[in-house]
Order: C-alpha cells, then structure tokens, then sequence
C-alpha cells in the first residue's frame, strides 16, 4: 500500500461533509432528544463489556465543572473508603487474633498440661513405685533377716547353753 500524500477534488469536497455529519453527532442538540441517561448508560456498559472489562459506575453530569466536582468527591471518598477499611482491619484482626489467640492458648496449655501430668505421673510413678517397692522390699528383708536371725541365734544359743 502506497502513502496518501494529496487528497484528490471529489475527496476534498467531502471532506466538509464528513466533518459536519461527525461534529452534528457531538455538538447538535437535536440529536439530545433522543438520548436518555438510561440509554448514555447502557451504550457505556456495552462498550466496557466489548472490551472484557467490569461494568463501571456511571456518573452523568451536566458541565465540566460538575465533572471536577464529582472527581474530587470521588477522590476524598476514596481515602476515606480506604482509611476506614484499615481501621476496621485492623481493629477485627486485634479484636479476633486476641480472642483466638487466648483461647488456643487456653486449649494448648489445657492439652499440654494434662497430656504432660499423665505422662510424668506414670513415669515418675513407675519409678518412685519401683524404687520404693525396692527399698521397702530390701528394708523389710534386712530387718526381718536380722530378727530372724537374732532368734536363731539366741534360741540355738539358748539350748546348745543350756
């Protein structure tokens, strides 16, 4: 394809008519009465939905300055829309990470003790068990064995004295 560089005569002379059907689109009030907000709305949606985008919240105002105006409302809005989020994220993220937080610990502590209890009680409880049952065992032989063996000893040596 080659570069236009000249339009020709026809060309030319249409040039004006296609500027003023475009221009007439925009600019003739005519053309308003048969546009409603409803219908502004649709055609924008449509045109976001052609492009695979979110449908966008609509605002139709009257001048440029309302324009403005509905941006910097927008804006202000949008900060404090953001503040307030944070400030209720981080209040539910405290309010829920104490009370989680104090309640798994509780259990934790609860479980940990009484696994902890059971399992030092039958240990220590074996061994103190054993090691007294020992003890006692070894105790009770001494002093019976001494006993028995002091009878023996004092009857034997009662009739072999005698």
């Amino acid at each position: 394809m080659e570069k236009i560089n000249l339009l020709t005569i026809d060309q030319e002379s249409k040039l004006t008519t296609y500027k003023d059907k475009w221009l007439n689109k925009i600019f003739k009030y005519e053309l308003y009465n048969s546009v409603t907000k409803e219908s502004v709305i649709l055609k924008i949606k449509e045109l976001y939905k052609f492009c695979n985008l979110k449908d966008p919240l609509v605002l139709l105002v009257d001048s440029p300055m309302a324009c403005q105006i509905a941006a910097n409302i927008i804006q202000v809005w949008a900060q404090v829309w953001a503040q307030v989020r944070a400030q209720v994220r981080d209040q539910v993220r405290n309010q829920v990470g104490d009370q989680v937080g104090e309640q798994v610990g509780a259990q934790v502590w609860a479980q940990v003790g009484a696994q902890v209890g059971e399992q030092v009680g039958a240990q220590v409880g074996e061994q103190v068990g054993a090691q007294v049952g020992e003890q006692v065992r070894n105790q009770v032989w001494d002093q019976v064995w001494d006993q028995v063996r002091d009878q023996v000893r004092d009857q034997v040596g009662d009739q072999v004295g005698e």
